[in-house]
């Protein structure tokens, strides 16, 4: 179940931050860690903007997948079309 309190700290964090650093966040509220589905789950409620293809796209991140094969740079780049403007 997704929680609203955390997703109203992700869409703060996401007012000022990067997404990497939004996701950082994430990571520090959930008690499992950020994992793949969580990543998605949590983005897509406070970031409804993301188009679903590209949040699973983004699961390939470092922060996410230990081996994975996106970069904290590319990362920010995916979302930043859609990223809140700083607060």
């Amino acid at each position: 179940m997704i929680d609203e309190t955390t997703v109203a700290a992700l869409r703060d964090a996401g007012r000022h931050g990067t997404p990497s650093e939004a996701a950082r966040v994430l990571d520090g509220l959930l008690p499992g860690g950020i994992g793949q589905d969580t990543l998605t789950f949590y983005f897509k409620r406070a970031f409804p903007e993301i188009p679903l293809k590209t949040l699973i796209d983004a699961q390939l991140w470092t922060g996410v997948y230990a081996a994975g094969p996106i970069t904290d740079a590319e990362f920010n780049e995916m979302l930043q079309p859609w990223w809140p403007a700083p607060a």
